[in-house]
């Protein structure tokens, strides 16, 4: 789950403008705790919507500036592969998502996807472009299916 979503429900009113920087490494702590929590109850597989990358992403979106603590939780072995998927899709307003212009959502995951590499994620990234959600799920499911089946797999993409 999006613990950081929870978070500036549950201690910021929703307020998200209310975000100070010792919050990112409460919500990474979280996260983490929510993640290991997962992995012992996983079967073969776990998928996580969000990580400590993904919460630095946020500090520096929100506050800009980045909290070093947070890094004490990224950890690369941690996970198989990171599917990254693409702003190719049609924005949708959920209340949530605040940058509705296409170059600013490009902008902002070219920033992603070097934060994930700079932490050492490089290898393992898969980058899902297709611009239909349907294509997108079906993608995401042949990569786990392969990921279970034939470790070496990687080396396709």
């Amino acid at each position: 789950e999006e613990y950081g979503r929870y978070y500036s429900a549950d201690y910021l009113g929703g307020n998200e403008n209310l975000f100070q920087i010792d919050d990112f490494a409460r919500i990474a702590r979280i996260q983490q705790a929510q993640d290991e929590k997962a992995l012992k109850a996983a079967n073969r597989i776990c998928f996580f919507d969000t990580d400590a990358v993904v919460t630095q992403y946020y500090c520096h979106l929100y506050l800009k500036n980045h909290n070093p603590a947070v890094y004490n939780f990224v950890d690369p072995q941690k996970y198989d592969v990171v599917l990254m998927m693409s702003p190719s899709v049609k924005w949708v307003d959920d209340g949530l998502r605040f940058k509705e212009k296409q170059e600013e959502r490009e902008h902002l995951h070219k920033k992603l996807l070097y934060m994930y590499e700079d932490r050492g994620f490089r290898s393992k990234i898969i980058e899902i472009n297709d611009e239909d959600y349907s294509d997108r799920l079906e993608k995401a499911i042949n990569i786990s299916d392969e990921l279970l089946t034939d470790k070496s797999f990687m080396s396709r993409y």
